[in-house]
């Protein structure tokens, strides 16, 4: 891991970290200890953000309804509007709403997909280049679609590899692909069938993130992106991830692992 971090510009935690995933947090005794919520309406965003960050919010709702243009092309599929993109101002108020972000460093934003809404903490955007801002929002508005296609059945590691892929390339990349080839050469890679079990993708996420990325875009390279849809799809119905990839692709999720290995 000191090798990994060695390479990684302070983004990878932002990118492989920030549980940028959908995740359930209850709501109960939080609201009424919230800020007053000021709304910034879009043609596809209600941005809600507490005052003094009027600014801010005038700054996403310059790009957001493009992001969501673009990913709803990607996947041939527009997510119910209004998306709620809710901004903290500071990570007392973004951990309390999300606990786990006050043990990982780097957490940057997740996506609550029941509710449609993708919270942001702003500190931790404060050193990112506004790609890597428009990624963030990318990358949750993803996290949304692909709960919507699956019925919420598509596992963290494909969740998260399909929501890196359609990030804009940059620099963080290349880290991923230099470290993919590390845990290549130390067998560190995992059968899809390990990596695919519950909690195991955030078990070590420095290997997880980047090779789930490689797996999804592997299959979208090999077949595109309307067979990969396909496969988010049918995971709403199928006995697992394997039956789905099978259903979607015409053979085992074994070769398909097999093909990606080599």
């Amino acid at each position: 891991m000191s090798q990994y971090r060695s390479v990684n510009a302070p983004r990878w935690w932002a990118i492989l970290l920030g549980l940028l995933l959908a995740v359930v947090i209850g709501a109960d005794g939080v609201l009424a200890q919230e800020p007053t919520w000021r709304e910034r309406r879009t043609a596809n965003f209600a941005i809600l953000y507490p005052d003094g960050v009027e600014t801010i919010a005038e700054e996403y709702a310059a790009f957001v309804d493009g992001v969501y243009d673009e990913i709803s092309a990607i996947f041939s599929y527009p997510a119910p509007t209004p998306v709620i993109l809710r901004i903290y101002p500071t990570m007392e108020l973004y951990e309390r709403i999300n606990p786990l972000a006050a043990q990982i460093p780097g957490v940057v934003a997740h996506a609550h997909t029941g509710r449609r809404e993708i919270s942001v903490a702003l500190p931790q955007t404060a050193g990112q280049s506004q790609e890597q801002i428009v990624n963030n929002v990318r990358h949750e508005l993803t996290h949304i679609i692909a709960a919507d296609l699956s019925g919420n059945k598509l596992t963290t590691a494909f969740q998260e590899g399909i929501a890196q892929y359609v990030e804009h390339p940059g620099p963080e990349l290349d880290a991923k692909m230099r470290f993919m080839r590390q845990v290549i050469d130390q067998g560190r890679l995992l059968p899809w069938s390990e990596l695919n079990r519950p909690g195991v993708a955030y078990s070590d996420p420095m290997v997880s993130y980047p090779q789930s990325y490689t797996m999804v875009a592997f299959l979208i390279q090999r077949d595109g992106m309307a067979t990969f849809r396909r496969f988010m799809e049918a995971s709403r119905t199928s006995s697992g991830y394997r039956a789905a990839l099978e259903a979607a692709y015409g053979v085992s999720a074994d070769q398909l692992e097999r093909e990606w290995r080599a």
